[in-house]
């Protein structure tokens, strides 16, 4: 039985050159803004995550996953998307 060698193929018999590969990354989080004025603690629907709002022009980075059930939030009517008299509680910033 013939015997091989461990360094048969050696990094030092070959040139090995660094690469670098760009890849966009899509952002796992979008940011809210409340408009309205009070402080809100509200959880999002899909992750179950917590989000706190202080107050009307607060920002908070929200889990993209939760952005359409919140952006659909609305005070006044009936709480459904497009009834009247309902205000939206966030803006996408």
């Amino acid at each position: 039985m013939e015997k091989r060698s461990v360094d048969k193929w050696s990094s030092n018999d070959h040139d090995i050159e660094e690469e670098f590969v760009w890849m966009e990354v899509e952002p796992t989080t979008v940011r809210l803004r409340l408009l309205m004025p009070v402080n809100l603690i509200t959880t999002g629907p899909v992750t179950g995550k917590e989000y706190i709002f202080r107050g009307a022009g607060s920002i908070v980075d929200v889990d993209k996953l939760d952005e359409n059930a919140l952006l659909a939030k609305t005070s006044g009517g009936c709480n459904c998307p497009g009834s009247a008299g309902a205000s939206p509680y966030f803006e996408q910033v």
